[in-house]
């Protein structure tokens, strides 16, 4: 499940300006910290980071 929330947080960070806490909360994270903890250890970046390269 957890890889299931990650794919659609990207997909998310790619495509919408959706605010993170309303992504992390879509995918059943309770808090945005908890969300970016969980991003980076699945993919090695931030979340931030991740939308900005996504957006080139």
């Amino acid at each position: 499940m957890h890889q299931w929330r990650i794919a659609i947080a990207m997909t998310a960070l790619k495509h919408s300006d959706e605010p993170l806490m309303s992504i992390a909360t879509r995918i059943g994270y309770l808090s945005d910290t908890a969300f970016s903890i969980a991003f980076k250890r699945a993919t090695g970046i931030s979340l931030g980071r991740y939308r900005v390269d996504q957006r080139r």
